[in-house]
Formats: structure tokens, C-alpha cells, sequence
């Protein structure tokens, strides 16, 4: 996102487990999350940076945690991160 801010994403329509993993400013992991699926038709459950995010990372149910991420994690993007990867800002 073009600036820091609350994030809060939902599983809706999604039909696969996922972690969300939100990164601030500094490029720092500040929370994460398990996002299961929720059934249709009902209220979503929102999972919430909780502090200021400039970044939100969904993976694979399994993924963080396979690979050691853990809060307070330095985060590097590549540099050849394809366009359709990054968010737009809007509502």
C-alpha cells in the first residue's frame, strides 16, 4: 500500500487455507495469521494488522511456518516481482 495503515483482510469466496503475514514500514514482519475457510454465506471473520502495514503477504496455509518466518523478520522483495503481485491503493 502506498502508506502505512490498519490492514484488514477475510477469507471471502476464498476456498483455500491461508497465512497472512502483514509487514510494516520498516519492512519488519509485525503479525501473523491463520485464515481459514469460512463457509459461505456467513459473516467473515477479519484478520487485522493490529499496528500500522505498508505490505500484506498471503501464502499457503503451512507456508510461514515452513519456512521459520516469524514475527520481527526481516523482509527483502526481489526486485523482478511481477506488477500483478502488488496491491492498488483504493477502498
Amino acid at each position: 500500500y502506498p502508506q502505512p495503515q490498519m490492514l484488514n483482510f477475510c477469507m471471502r469466496q476464498c476456498l483455500i487455507p491461508l497465512e497472512i503475514a502483514f509487514i510494516g514500514p520498516d519492512m519488519r514482519v509485525v503479525r501473523m495469521d491463520v485464515m481459514e475457510v469460512e463457509r459461505y454465506g456467513f459473516d467473515s471473520k477479519l484478520y487485522g494488522s493490529e499496528v500500522p502495514a505498508q505490505y500484506a503477504l498471503e501464502v499457503p496455509k503451512g507456508a510461514l511456518a515452513a519456512a521459520g518466518v516469524q514475527v520481527g523478520d526481516k523482509v527483502e522483495f526481489s526486485s523482478n516481482m511481477p506488477s500483478a503481485a502488488k496491491a492498488e491503493s483504493g477502498p
